[in-house]
C-alpha cells in the first residue's frame, strides 16, 4: 500500500505545471490548494515573473510554518494590551490569576491548510511597494528580498496584516530621522527611536510563549529577548530594510536557555548584528556574552540544516529544525577544534559539542566525521565544551571535556588522580561583568548612627570599602547608643543595600523601617522594605541615584556594637549553614567528593585531584551552578 502510494505521489509530481518543491508543498494543503494557486494565478504573465517566483517562495517554504496558540495565551495578549502600565511583575501577576504559560498546550495551525489568497496578495503586493520605494532597495537582491523583507511572519504568532499597520506608523519616523541610502544607519536611528519611544521596553526574562504578535507588541512593548527581536523585525521590514534575527540555542556560560537578537544587511553584503539596548548597528558587539555557535532563523528550509544532513540518527531537540541555517563564520571566522572522533565512529557520522545549562549538557554545535577525526569550525573561545556522540539509542561522551582558552589553546581536561591539591571554594557561579557596576555603586556608602530624627547628629559607624564583593560583611562598630540607625547610599548608588542587620552584642535590633521612598523604573518590589526581609536576592533601588538611605527607628536608645551587610547579588556565594557538594568529571560523569556544610562564607576541600572539572551543587537552595577549574589556587569558571 505504502508502494502505490509513492508512486501515486510521484506521477502526480511528475505531471504537474509546477516545480516539484512547489507541487509537493500545494499536496500538503489539502483542501486549501485552491487558495494557493490563486495566489500562483495572480501573477500569470512576464510582467509579473517576479511576483510570482516571490509566490512561489512562499508557498514552497509554507508546510515548515505555523501559528502555536491557546486560550491562555491569546487570553494574556488581551491582558497586556489592556493594562495602563506595565511592569516587570505583570507576568507573574496574571499568572497568579489565570495560570501557567509555561504549563498551557499549544494547538498548531498549518499556514499551508489555512492562508488565504487574499492575505498572500496583500502580503506580497505591500512588500514589493516597500521594497521599490526604499532608497536602499536598489542594494537589495531578489533572493535577499524574498528572506528579508517578503515574509508574512517572523515566527510562530498569529498570522495578522501588519505590514501596512507598522508601514504607516514607522516610514513618517523614518522619513524624519534619515534621507539617505545607507540601510545599517537607517537600521541604527529607528532602532534608537523604537527602543524608548513611546516608552521603553518592559524586559521580562521569564516569558516564553511562541509569539506575541504584532499588534500586541505594537500596543504593549513587553517580553524577552526574543519578543523584542520580533518586534525589530516588523519594524524594520516594513519599511523595507533587509533584517532577520540570528539566534544561539542554548547559553553557553549561563543557565538561560537561548538568546535572540537581529542583524541588518549592509549595501555591502556584509551582516551587522544589533539588539534592543545593548549593541547598535555597526557597533562592535559586547564580548561579554558568550555565543558559542550562532545560527539564523531563516523562512526557508535550509538544505544545510542538521534535519536535512541525518538521516540516521536521533537529533537533540534544540537543533532539530529546518529552518537553522548556521551563520558561526561571520562571528569567529578563524576558530576550530579538532578532535579524534573515537574507534566507535564511522564516516559522515553526526557528532555534537555542547555547553552545561546549569544540569546537563545540551549539544549546540555538529559536524561529520572525516576518516577517525571531527573539526567542528567557527567555534568561539572561552567556553567549555563537552563532546558527544549517539550510540546505541543514547548520547553519550566520545572525548573528554574541551576547555578552549581566549588566548586560543584547547585542553582537554583529564583529572590527574596521582597529583592531589587542596581547594578553597568561594562560589558556585561566575560573577558576569554587569555585576561589577552594581558592586561599585556600593563603594563610598556609609552606615550612620543618631539620635535626632533628621540624622543631623549621624555618626558613621562604617564606610563601605572599595574591596566589596557579593558576599556577607560583619563589621564592629565602636559602642555607642543611638535611637536611629541608617544606611545613606553613595553618589549614584541608587542605594542597591540587600540585607542589613544591626546587633547589640548578640542581639539582633529590631525597630521601625524608615528611609526614602519609592523605587527605580518599573520595580515596586524594590523598595526600602526589601533591606529587612530576611532575603538575600531583593534589595533596594532607589528611585534618584543619591541621597537615599533606609534604616530603623528603635524606638528607644539602644547599644549598638555590630553589624552585618550584604550589597545587592545573585546570592551565589558559599553562605554559612548551607549544605555543598564538590563533583568532579571523570570518565563520562560527574563524581562526589563529599559533601560539606559551611560554617564560614567559603569550603575547604583536601586531597582533590588536579587538572580537573569541577562543579559546586548547593543542596539548601538556588539553582545556578557553573563548571570551573581551579587554576593557581582560583576558580577559573567556563
Amino acid at each position: 500500500m505504502r508502494f502505490l502510494c509513492a508512486l501515486f505521489i510521484f506521477f502526480a509530481i511528475a505531471c504537474s505545471k509546477y516545480s516539484p518543491e512547489l507541487e509537493s508543498a500545494l499536496e500538503l494543503a489539502g483542501d486549501n490548494r485552491e487558495e494557493l494557486e490563486k495566489v500562483i494565478d495572480n501573477y500569470k504573465g512576464p510582467d509579473n515573473s517576479q511576483k510570482r517566483r516571490a509566490a512561489e517562495f512562499l508557498i514552497m517554504n509554507m508546510p515548515n510554518h505555523h501559528t502555536n496558540n491557546s486560550v491562555l495565551l491569546d487570553t494574556f495578549r488581551h491582558y497586556l494590551v489592556s493594562q495602563d502600565k506595565l511592569i516587570w511583575g505583570t507576568l507573574n501577576t496574571f499568572e497568579k490569576e489565570y495560570g501557567s504559560l509555561k504549563q498551557t498546550q499549544y494547538e498548531k495551525t498549518f499556514d499551508i491548510k489555512t492562508i488565504t489568497a487574499g492575505y498572500l496578495i496583500c502580503n506580497i503586493e505591500s512588500s514589493f511597494r516597500i521594497w521599490k520605494e526604499a532608497p536602499w532597495g536598489k542594494h537589495i537582491s531578489f533572493e535577499d528580498f524574498c528572506e528579508e523583507v517578503l515574509p508574512y511572519r517572523v515566527g510562530t504568532e498569529p498570522l495578522e496584516d501588519w505590514k501596512e499597520t507598522y508601514h504607516s506608523i514607522f516610514q513618517p519616523i523614518l522619513d524624519s530621522l534619515y534621507h539617505g541610502d545607507d540601510p545599517v544607519k537607517a537600521c541604527s536611528l529607528l532602532c534608537e527611536y523604537v527602543t524608548v519611544n513611546p516608552e521603553k521596553w518592559i524586559y521580562q526574562s521569564g516569558l516564553s510563549v511562541p509569539g506575541l504578535g504584532a499588534s500586541t507588541m505594537l500596543r504593549a512593548r513587553y517580553g524577552s529577548c526574543k519578543d523584542q527581536a520580533e518586534f525589530l523585525m516588523y519594524v524594520m521590514r516594513s519599511v523595507g530594510l533587509p533584517v532577520g534575527m540570528d539566534i544561539i540555542v542554548q547559553n553557553p556560560d549561563n543557565s538561560f536557555t537561548g538568546h535572540f537578537w537581529n542583524y541588518v544587511r549592509g549595501t555591502d553584503g556584509n551582516y551587522f548584528s544589533f539588539d534592543f539596548y545593548e549593541q547598535k548597528p555597526g557597533k562592535p558587539r559586547d564580548r561579554g556574552r558568550k555565543l558559542g555557535r550562532v545560527y539564523r532563523l531563516c523562512f526557508a528550509s535550509q538544505q544545510e540544516s542538521l534535519p536535512f544532513q541525518n538521516n540516521r540518527d536521533h537529533i537533540p531537540g534544540v537543533l532539530n529544525r529546518k529552518l537553522l541555517r548556521d551563520v558561526s563564520q561571520y562571528y569567529f571566522p578563524d576558530r576550530e577544534i579538532a578532535l579524534y572522533a573515537g574507534q566507535d565512529s564511522y564516516e559522515g557520522k553526526i557528532m555534537y559539542l555542547s555547553v552545561f545549562n546549569n544540569t546537563r549538557w545540551i549539544p549546540m554545535a555538529w559536524s561529520k566525521v572525516e576518516r577517525d577525526s571531527v573539526r567542528f569550525r567557527y567555534m568561539e573561545p572561552g567556553i567549555a565544551y563537552m563532546p558527544y556522540a549517539y550510540y546505541d539509542e543514547r548520547y553519550a561522551t566520545f572525548a573528554d571535556p574541551v576547555l578552549y582558552y581566549d588566548d586560543g589553546r584547547i585542553v582537554q581536561v583529564k583529572p590527574d588522580k596521582e597529583k592531589r591539591q587542596n581547594v578553597i571554594l568561594k562560589r558556585k557561579y561566575k560573577i558576569f561583568d554587569y555585576w561589577k557596576k552594581f558592586r561599585i555603586r556600593s563603594v563610598g556608602g556609609r552606615f550612620q548612627g543618631a539620635n535626632k530624627p533628621d540624622f543631623s547628629d549621624a555618626i558613621t559607624l562604617h564606610t563601605v570599602p572599595e574591596s566589596v564583593d557579593m558576599e556577607y560583611y560583619d563589621i564592629a562598630v565602636p559602642p555607642g547608643n543611638f535611637h536611629y540607625l541608617r544606611y545613606l547610599s553613595a553618589d549614584s548608588g541608587y542605594n542597591n543595600m540587600a540585607e542589613i542587620y544591626f546587633f547589640s552584642g548578640e542581639t539582633e535590633l529590631k525597630g521601625k523601617i524608615i528611609g526614602t521612598d519609592g523605587f527605580q523604573g518599573n520595580y515596586p518590589e524594590r523598595t526600602k522594605e526589601a533591606v529587612f526581609d530576611g532575603d538575600p536576592l531583593t534589595f533596594y533601588d532607589a528611585a534618584e541615584a543619591s541621597g537615599s538611605w533606609v534604616g530603623l527607628d528603635l524606638e528607644v536608645p539602644r547599644a549598638v556594637t555590630g553589624l552585618r551587610y550584604l550589597i545587592r547579588n545573585d546570592d551565589n556565594a558559599v553562605r554559612p549553614g548551607d549544605r555543598y557538594e564538590l563533583v568532579y568529571w571523570d570518565d563520562g560523569e560527574w563524581v562526589s567528593l563529599g559533601e560539606q556544610t559551611a560554617d564560614r562564607a567559603e569550603l575547604k576541600y583536601e586531597d582533590v585531584p588536579s587538572g580537573a572539572l569541577f562543579l559546586l551543587h548547593n543542596h539548601t537552595r538556588g539553582k545556578e551552578e557553573r563548571p570551573f577549574t581551579y587554576e593557581n589556587g582560583q576558580q577559573v569558571w567556563w
